[in-house]
């Protein structure tokens, strides 16, 4: 068992596996800090050596992207583009042209609910970042763990792990193929106000991702307690989706979710909806 303040992932490793023990695969964790978070890498196969060379790969990514991403840093890409794209566009990497893209995409999907700049106008085109409006800041915290676990994710892939789960701490975590049981990955998740028996949400992932959001992380008002969780194929459209349907509330979330073709699973969790169940319901089929 895997364990986060607010996730729980069963990896199965209580589980008799058939075959003898030189047969039987390996389960690998590594653990490091990155983006205000624990990033945890859980490998599964036959090569120890591998797979902890595969683990530390995941965690030096991790930290490269906390280098740049985090709005904290004097040093980073995100505090100079804040500093400088008031007075003049500011030209950007490849690398971050795409995140920045895929937020600005993002922003226009939900209609304005998930957004990187709290409602100031800013553009990107050409690589090139400007800020429309004095005070523009950018902060792309709000997705900066799940697009560095999808961006791990993918050295999983190019080293041909097809067995593993990895978390960036409360909120989000993404899963490859199956645990050591042969079958999904199986999270439990919390009810962040109760700790109640049969307050948690099991949900089984394979190949897709579950970032679950809360009022109070994204300080909203203290009376609206409420959480969202939502599975989708990538660790980034969870935690968008996620925080765009916590801002938007239950009844303008159901509207949009009815509108939307893209493929995603959403529960969700309010003291006002549902008084003193403290229990997840589905919105989603």
């Amino acid at each position: 068992m895997v364990a986060s303040p607010q996730l729980m992932i069963d990896v199965g490793a209580g589980v008799g596996l058939p075959g003898s023990k030189a047969e039987r695969p390996l389960l690998i964790n590594r653990s490091r800090p990155a983006l205000g978070a624990l990033f945890e890498v859980c490998l599964i196969g036959s090569d120890e050596e591998h797979l902890s060379s595969v683990a530390e790969a995941c965690l030096a990514e991790t930290q490269r992207l906390d280098r740049r991403l985090s709005r904290f840093s004097a040093n980073s890409e995100t505090s100079r583009i804040n500093r400088d794209a008031a007075r003049n566009a500011v030209i950007v990497d490849y690398e971050l042209a795409e995140l920045l893209t895929l937020c600005y995409s993002a922003w226009q999907r939900t209609e304005g609910w998930f957004d990187i700049a709290s409602n100031q106008s800013w553009s990107i085109k050409n690589r090139q970042v400007e800020f429309l409006e004095l005070g523009t800041q950018l902060d792309v915290g709000i997705v900066s763990k799940g697009y560095t676990l999808d961006r791990a994710a993918e050295l999983v892939d190019e080293f041909n792990v097809a067995d593993a789960i990895l978390h960036a701490g409360t909120q989000t975590v993404l899963a490859k193929g199956n645990s050591l049981t042969g079958r999904g990955w199986q999270v439990r998740v919390r009810n962040p106000a109760s700790d109640a028996q049969g307050a948690e949400l099991l949900v089984e992932l394979c190949d897709e991702a579950l970032a679950v959001v809360t009022n109070h992380d994204r300080h909203l008002p203290a009376d609206q307690q409420a959480a969202v969780l939502v599975t989708a194929p990538t660790a980034f459209e969870a935690e968008v989706f996620a925080a765009a349907l916590l801002q938007m509330g239950r009844a303008r979330a159901l509207d949009f979710l009815s509108q939307q073709t893209q493929r995603v699973s959403v529960a969700w969790l309010d003291e006002v909806t549902f008084p003193h169940e403290g229990t997840w319901h589905w919105l989603t089929e």
